[in-house]
């Protein structure tokens, strides 16, 4: 048992260390370029290393329940993100990196142990993770309809890409795709604790 849990964290490590060099690098806020004000938005929870992670460790946590069976989640997330967004529009502070990583640690775990959640933690999950990206998409000197488009953008993309994800998991039925399932749980829950070891230590 051990020997196999140190070869699933193998590549979570890699890939931790990888998200906390890059995380400087990603466009924090506002429009990726190239794609204009709504292709940005729709991408940025994607290139935004602890939104990405919080989003995959959810899309696993409903997709291994069951889209219809998590639509508690889904709701929580799709509610909570569009309050998050309406927040940042108003700058309030979008340091958030901290909480999804610790969203995604909690839905990670619960993945890798394959129990399901109460639908009502399962919501609280969506929901907290949907704010935290809501709030930590600040579209910086952007407004007016650009702005707006950029976070209809976001919004879209968060629920979209989430759903999308979760429905092809739901579809993971054969022994060997659940196992690959919790094994990809148990790196979400790995890359949340060691970046937010590396935030902790002043690294990433």
């Amino acid at each position: 048992m051990v020997k196999r849990l140190r070869r699933w964290l193998t590549p979570a490590r890699s890939l931790a260390l990888a998200l906390g060099l890059t995380a400087s690098e990603a466009y924090a806020h506002g429009a990726v370029k190239g794609l204009g004000d709504f292709g940005g938005g729709f991408v940025h929870p994607l290139i935004e290393p602890a939104h990405l992670v919080a989003l995959i460790a959810l899309a696993l946590l409903i997709g291994q329940r069951g889209v219809m069976a998590a639509k508690g989640s889904l709701i929580g997330l799709a509610g909570a993100s569009a309050i998050g967004l309406l927040c940042a529009c108003f700058d309030w502070p979008s340091d958030t990196d901290n909480l999804l990583l610790g969203a995604a640690a909690v839905s990670g775990l619960a993945v890798m142990l394959a129990r399901p959640l109460p639908a009502v933690v399962g919501g609280l999950l969506g929901a907290w993770i949907g704010f935290g990206i809501g709030v930590g998409t600040v579209p910086e000197g952007l407004s007016g309809s650009v702005r707006f488009m950029s976070v209809l953008g976001t919004w879209l993309g968060v629920n979209f890409c989430t759903l999308c994800a979760a429905t092809f998991i739901q579809e993971a039925k054969r022994p060997w795709m659940l196992v690959l399932v919790r094994v990809a749980g148990s790196w979400m829950t790995a890359c949340a604790l060691l970046v937010l070891a590396l935030h902790a230590s002043g690294r990433g």
